[in-house]
């Protein structure tokens, strides 16, 4: 544990989860999420045990917590959610510049969890204060990083609208991220659900379920996810290959063991006729929030079945019927979560480049650089209104 001041602040600066005060975090910032508690975070470690973790508390000169972040450090391509023309241009360049848009990146939060990891209290820590800590921190724990990320800023979440302000004043750029998929059950259980549905997607659901009783495919939980990683993770591999809307790091097997010992982690797997494991999905749960995050496929069976829609559909009612109120389905293949209910959640980050000469240039350039190009939002029920437009975020 590390201890900075600053501006009458103490920072206190943990490199593992173990250090932070964790009662405080799951009050404040985890708001429920199983992807967001403590010990999801040090499964994330114990992944990646080369990426470098800051758990940072602020306490006022009275000595109380009136805020914390998480940071994490790691290299990354900027290019990697940039549009086609953008990727064609970088790799000619790195003909001559290998290491062109190869920078060591500071994320507020991390890239296997969604949402944001960061609180304050207002009469405390006003949030251009609290801007100008987590700046500051980065820079004196991590010198030579490039970038700074502060990630995910929401539309509904009431804190991001004054954060979003304060870090444009503090000089960071607001770039678009890809939205979240939320599922947010209103009653009736899965059949409730279901009934609200447009009637194309109530169709192809209709299908889902006679494709599998006629090709003897078998989709239920799995009673043991800790004896079938290695089972698993070839088929997220698989996925993870094919990725093209957001690509990262693949996420080691070393994290799938640790994610299995976690007490609310479940997959729920499909079965082929023969008992071959074809597919899964990995899901974390708390009483409040479910989160279907990894999966995995065999593509020698995904068109003669629709084997992601089962899972996913699958995943879905399991999930409503255990009375959560929200499901997290992430990012990307939208066009499936819509059609089974989800709605879209815009997410914001905000960049700032830390180069001291062609920081202001750069800073012009990463909305084109990490911008994805934007889903189209899609009406997920009948009769429903038009898409609700959130909080300014400055």
């Amino acid at each position: 544990m590390k201890t900075l001041q600053h501006r009458g602040f103490q920072l206190l600066v943990a490199d593992t989860v173990a250090d932070m005060d964790r009662e405080s975090w799951r009050e404040h910032a985890s708001q429920g999420h199983p992807f967001k508690m403590p010990a999801y975070f040090r499964a994330v470690e114990r992944g990646f045990a080369a990426r470098r973790f800051a758990y940072v508390g602020v306490r006022s000169d009275s000595g109380r917590l009136v805020g914390q972040f998480i940071l994490t450090l790691d290299s990354v391509d900027l290019v990697l959610m940039a549009h086609r023309w953008v990727k064609l241009a970088v790799r000619a360049i790195r003909k001559i510049a290998t290491g062109f848009l190869r920078l060591r990146l500071v994320t507020v939060g991390t890239f296997e969890s969604v949402g944001r990891h960061w609180w304050w209290h207002d009469d405390g820590l006003p949030a251009e204060t609290f801007v100008a800590l987590l700046g500051w921190t980065v820079g004196e724990i991590w010198p030579e990083s490039e970038l700074v990320v502060v990630r995910d800023l929401m539309r509904r979440d009431p804190q991001s609208s004054p954060l979003g302000h304060a870090l444009r004043q503090g000089g960071y750029v607001r770039v678009a991220n890809l939205p979240l998929a939320v599922v947010r059950p209103k009653g009736g259980g899965s059949d409730g659900h279901y009934r609200r549905l447009r009637r194309k997607a109530r169709a192809s659901i209709r299908k889902l379920e006679a494709v599998a009783r006629s090709q003897g495919l078998r989709v239920a939980q799995a009673e043991h996810f800790r004896g079938i990683v290695d089972e698993c993770y070839p088929l997220y591999v698989n996925v993870h290959r094919r990725a093209r809307v957001f690509q990262r790091e693949a996420i080691p097997v070393q994290m799938f063991r640790a994610l299995a010992e976690l007490p609310r982690t479940r997959v729920t797997t499909a079965r082929w006729r023969d008992g071959k494991l074809v597919g899964f999905i990995l899901t974390g749960m708390s009483s409040s929030v479910a989160s279907p995050c990894l999966v995995g496929l065999d593509y020698d069976y995904v068109e003669a079945v629709r084997l992601y829609h089962q899972l996913l559909w699958a995943e879905i009612t399991d999930c409503i019927d255990a009375g959560v109120a929200e499901i997290d389905l992430g990012i990307t293949s939208y066009f499936v979560k819509q059609q089974f209910g989800a709605e879209l959640e815009p997410m914001d980050m905000w960049c700032r480049c830390r180069w001291r000469f062609v920081g202001d240039l750069v800073g012009r350039l990463l909305p084109a650089l990490l911008a994805p190009a934007q889903p189209r939002d899609r009406r997920a029920f009948r009769n429903a209104g038009a898409p609700w437009k959130g909080i300014d975020l400055g």
